[in-house]
């Protein structure tokens, strides 16, 4: 028997069907939901509520509490597309690199100050919902928890005596960032971003030095635009 004319016309729609069941998130050209992220972010960095907590009373004359930083870092993420929910979660890694604040330790001893450089190692958790404007340019939207180890390797000096000294310190704490940004994907498997994070990192404790001075910190806040590229599996 002659084949049907519609014959044609049934198989496309068997294989459409087919290709909709294998593809149910509706992921498009890209149907990879894995990805590898590598990451360098620079921006603003400031200590917070900067402070004497030594044996010797006196208030900091605080000079210059903040600096530019920058940070490297990597993340291993999913897209919960593939279960039909529009949210991306990522375990990330960073470092940031040294930065430095000095402070005059107390008003009542001019001629003495502290240089201070500080790094830190953090590990977030992050949740990150996407508006998928096509299937190239995706805003995104999130924030992330974590911990942060955070070390400072500071310098005391007395200008009139020619005194100085050194001193280490170290905390870990809490850490929580805000998130907001872009990706465009260029290809199936990679992707770049662009976006700011403001992160939260626990403060710490240096000294006490000779001159009964101890300083101590709150917290400090970075402002950061991040750049990325991705690699979707």
């Amino acid at each position: 028997a002659a084949d049907s004319p519609h014959r044609p016309l049934r198989q496309s729609c068997r294989r459409g069907l087919l290709a909709a069941a294998a593809d149910p998130a509706g992921a498009g050209p890209r149907g990879r939901f894995d990805y590898l992220s590598l990451r360098q972010s620079g921006g603003y960095a400031e200590f917070r509520n900067l402070e004497n907590t030594g044996s010797r009373p006196g208030a900091i004359q605080k000079d210059s509490t903040n600096d530019l930083t920058t940070a490297s870092g990597i993340a291993l993420g999913l897209d919960w597309r593939r279960y039909n929910v529009p949210l991306r979660t990522e375990l990330e890694y960073f470092h940031d690199y040294r930065f430095d604040y000095n402070s005059q330790l107390l008003r009542t001893l001019p001629g003495t100050g502290s240089e201070n450089n500080i790094e830190a190692d953090t590990v977030l958790v992050n949740a990150y919902y996407d508006i998928r404007l096509t299937d190239k340019w995706v805003p995104y939207i999130g924030g992330g928890i974590g911990f942060s180890s955070v070390r400072a390797d500071s310098n005391f000096a007395n200008f009139a005596t020619g005194q100085t000294e050194s001193k280490v310190g170290s905390k870990e704490g809490f850490t929580w960032a805000l998130a907001m940004g872009l990706n465009y994907f260029f290809s199936e498997r990679w992707s770049a971003q662009i976006g700011y994070r403001y992160t939260n990192l626990p403060g710490l404790t240096i000294g006490q030095f000779s001159n009964g001075t101890k300083v101590g910190t709150e917290h400090f806040d970075k402002h950061e635009l991040v750049l990325g590229i991705s690699w979707w599996f």
